[in-house]
């Protein structure tokens, strides 16, 4: 992929690129964007699911990552979506200490979301990425496994519906930066400028795990590396 000289501007507190890579922690990822973008890109949420995914490497071998969306009913509100992604993921978490993983619970998995009006579709959205051990889950079943459940959740706290893309899945290894570069950028769409909404101070644009800076060293240009003020 060419290099695309890099262009920058702030929106709020909020930085934002036109390029189709991102330097972050020593390492260039490709990223899906380009200087001629009427979508710039926003570091600050590149940066953070970054982290989190090299946070979850930093605790395993394989992670299985995967994408995927959940459709908002018409007539809720954002502040009560956010609310049921939150409880999206608390549920998540108490499915998870089942020890039906592998005759295990998981124990620790990274995610990412952001809310977002328009698009090809003009109803308010959510898109995600999760990212779980790769020894207990190695693929996304439509109908079953993790998204299966995460599906079920929404249904039943949102009354809304869910999407798997094709091609949703990542296997990413600690030693082949390769993969988690593919996933990187399958992900870096959801940290596009264009659509992002806020209502108010009760509500979030984006949200997700917080594994970096929590007592985990972050995986660096091969080097373990402490970030203790995340």
């Amino acid at each position: 992929m060419k290099k695309q000289p890099v262009a920058t501007r702030k929106k709020g507190r909020f930085k934002l690129i036109s390029s189709d890579s991102f330097e972050h922690r020593g390492t260039s990822y490709p990223v899906n964007c380009t200087r001629t973008s009427d979508s710039p890109l926003s570091t600050e949420i590149l940066s953070r699911n970054i982290d989190e995914l090299l946070a979850m490497q930093e605790s395993y071998a394989r992670v299985f990552a995967f994408r995927f969306d959940l459709h908002v009913p018409s007539g809720m509100t954002p502040e009560e979506s956010n609310k049921c992604v939150s409880e999206l993921f608390e549920k998540l978490r108490d499915k998870f200490k089942a020890k039906g993983w592998d005759n295990q619970p998981i124990k620790t998995f990274a995610y990412g979301w952001v809310f977002e009006i328009g698009g090809k579709t003009e109803f308010p959205h959510y898109h995600l990425w999760i990212a779980v051990p790769g020894s207990q889950v190695q693929a996304v079943y439509p109908a079953a496994g993790v998204y299966g459940i995460i599906k079920n959740l929404w249904s039943e706290l949102a009354n809304g519906k869910g999407y798997l893309p094709d091609n949703a899945g990542y296997m990413i290894t600690r030693d082949d930066k390769s993969v988690l570069k593919e996933f990187v950028y399958r992900i870096s769409y959801v940290a596009k400028e264009k659509g992002k909404y806020s209502q108010s101070n009760k509500t979030k644009r984006y949200g997700g795990s917080r594994l970096h800076g929590k007592n985990l060293n972050n995986v660096t240009n091969g080097a373990k590396v402490i970030h203790p003020n995340g």
